[in-house]
């Protein structure tokens, strides 16, 4: 599991938990997904824009393995008025 770095711009903590959850289950199932990160744009209770990453983890117990999306990062964005999927950024 990656821990990503602290920094400045990682808000993660102050998005609530249940725009966390609807965020990750907007991302459809990790089991078919190829993409190791994805990134989706929620609109917090106090009307802000964010940016939450997620990404792909496993979990396994003997032969069986469970997938699932885990947030990672979030970051604060302009306020756009619709919801729009964020472009994927090459590292």
């Amino acid at each position: 599991m990656n821990i990503p770095e602290p920094d400045a711009v990682n808000v993660l903590a102050t998005v609530p938990g249940d725009q966390i959850a609807l965020g990750s289950n907007s991302l459809g199932p990790a089991e078919r997904s190829l993409e190791r990160e994805r990134q989706v744009r929620l609109t917090t209770i106090d009307n802000q824009s964010a940016v939450v990453t997620y990404e792909r983890q496993q979990h396994k117990r003997g032969k069986h393995a469970h997938w699932y999306w885990c947030a990672v990062r979030a970051t604060y964005t302009p306020h756009q008025s619709d919801a729009q999927p964020v472009a994927r950024q090459d590292r």
